[in-house]
């Protein structure tokens, strides 16, 4: 990639664009890149789908008091929480043990699970949604909230399992290099890290760290190219 946005700029490798500022504008936008793919989802295009597969987890988290508890690599949610229920309105989790006829057609009912998703309410809402006498929760319309970061609270009270699927929070990119005599320098995996993004993810990275270079090169050759290739519809 630093590669491209040189070559892009006719520049060298050398200390006029240092590496930890490409390392700092890589992250820069790996975060922002992230931040507005999760906002997209559920609705987002294939080829944004693409671009964050290598971050997309899917759990099923039990609910313990009433909270759902997210792991510590939690970012965002990628789409609504579900719970899944079967046609009697019973939650799929609860175990169902085959010794009677009764048994058999609950077993029999399990096998007809559909998957319910959970509306996600502002605080300033929850306490209304659920003291309502009239739009109180159930399976067919639960709800949650957030109350902190990394945890929210579900309501029916009794769900025992939801499905969570989020982005994970990305690693932080690092560019690793050994400086030379003449102010050049040269990669050094040994003390990189390097970026989980996939090629599906080149081009908005690509055009997001060609403008910030241009901004900290004020190259203004560079700036104006940028702008033609966004008119052309290329950026």
């Amino acid at each position: 990639m630093l590669q491209g946005v040189l070559a892009t700029a006719n520049a060298e490798q050398n200390s006029a664009y240092p590496p930890y500022i490409y390392q700092n504008q890589y992250n820069v936008v790996s975060s922002l890149l992230l931040s507005e793919l999760c906002r997209r989802f559920p609705n987002a295009s294939q080829s944004e789908i693409d671009m964050i597969l290598p971050f997309m987890e899917t759990i099923k988290q039990p609910v313990k008091d009433g909270y759902v508890y997210l792991p510590d690599n939690y970012r965002d949610l990628l789409g609504n929480p579900s719970i899944t229920i079967r046609p009697d309105n019973k939650d799929c989790s609860d175990p169902v043990v085959i010794d009677t006829a009764q048994e058999f057609k609950l077993a029999n009912l399990k096998g007809g699970c559909r998957t319910v998703p959970i509306e996600m309410l502002p605080q300033n809402e929850w306490d209304s949604r659920t003291t309502s006498t009239y739009a109180f929760p159930d399976y067919d319309a639960p709800i949650g909230c957030f109350f902190g970061k990394n945890r929210f609270k579900v309501c029916p009270f009794d769900i025992s399992v939801v499905e969570v699927r989020y982005a994970r929070i990305e690693k932080t990119y690092v560019y690793g290099y050994i400086t030379n005599p003449d102010d050049t320098y040269f990669f050094d995996a040994a003390t990189s890290v390097e970026t989980e993004w996939t090629s599906a993810a080149y081009k908005p990275f690509f055009n997001a760290l060609s403008s910030m270079y241009a901004a900290y090169s004020r190259d203004p050759t560079l700036g104006n190219w940028s702008t033609f290739l966004i008119q052309q519809g290329i950026l």
